[in-house]
């Protein structure tokens, strides 16, 4: 349970600081806003590098896993900065991204070791939607692609 938590929290961390840097940047170059909010703009997206390196899985597996958070966060943050509310093609959009996103608990928690019941947990809480594994696993099989 706290590998899940950590996992989430990460998620919504990098978020933040991906679209909260990126939107400084934005604020300086294309509104006017003064130099050092670019920068620390800047700052914000190095940081939003730097912590999904602690994340569980291998590289590609968290970026892929992290893409549909990031939709869903700035969609929340359009609403909540921009007072842009979402419409229902916003809505429906983010909730693709969510079930097509893949696990991170599909490959690097089990090189490691772990338990495939923690790895299946894992799943259902960083991707709400736990039937998306079945059916990526059942495509697998009929191009003849192997389970890690």
């Amino acid at each position: 349970m706290v590998l899940i938590g950590k996992s989430v929290a990460l998620f919504v961390l990098a978020g933040l600081f991906e679209i909260g840097g990126g939107y400084l940047v934005w604020q300086w170059w294309r509104n006017g806003a003064p130099w050092f909010l670019g920068a620390i703009g800047a700052i914000v997206l190095f940081l939003y590098g730097v912590v999904p390196t602690y994340q569980p899985a291998h590289f590609g597996r968290v970026y892929a896993a992290y893409g549909g958070w990031f939709v869903v966060l700035s969609i929340l943050w359009g609403w909540g900065v921009d007072r842009l509310a979402p419409d229902r093609y916003d809505l429906l959009g983010g909730l693709i991204c969510l079930l097509m996103s893949p696990h991170p608990g599909d490959a690097g928690e089990m090189a490691r070791g772990w338990s495939h019941h923690t790895s299946t947990r894992c799943a259902i809480y960083v991707n709400p939607f736990p039937f998306n594994r079945t059916r990526m696993n059942r495509a697998r099989e009929k191009i003849g692609g192997t389970r890690q």
